[in-house]
């Protein structure tokens, strides 16, 4: 998972993406994002989706698969996970994927 930063502008409502490389395709599992402070660990979930569908790469041995994962609405105001203006928040996924459930942070969204 590569790690970026979003800047969103204040009156925005959007989801943002990430792309997760797994052993197989996970667009079947629940994915779930969390977005605390910078530097805190995640406490609270809210559902996430999967974006499309799993691209294999059968190039490598095993081969991998990359899939696209999109957040709730997030925003300063009205959005599903409200965010704060002027605040770095941590960005990151749980998948369950039994027995497994990784958790990963994928990056960071600032609202200017």
């Amino acid at each position: 998972m590569a790690l970026k930063t979003v800047k969103l502008e204040p009156e925005t409502q959007e989801k943002v993406e990430g792309t997760v490389t797994a052993d197989s395709d996970l667009t079947g599992d629940t994915v779930e994002w969390s977005f605390p402070l910078t530097g805190e660990r995640p406490t609270t979930w809210d559902a996430g989706s999967w974006d499309g569908s799993a691209t294999e790469d059968a190039s490598t041995a095993p081969s991998t698969w990359s899939q696209v994962t999109a957040s709730p609405l997030i925003g300063a105001s009205g959005a599903t996970v409200e965010l704060a203006t002027g605040v770095t928040y941590d960005a990151y996924v749980r998948i369950t994927d039994v027995p497994e459930i990784p958790v990963r942070r994928i990056g960071k969204v600032r609202i200017l």
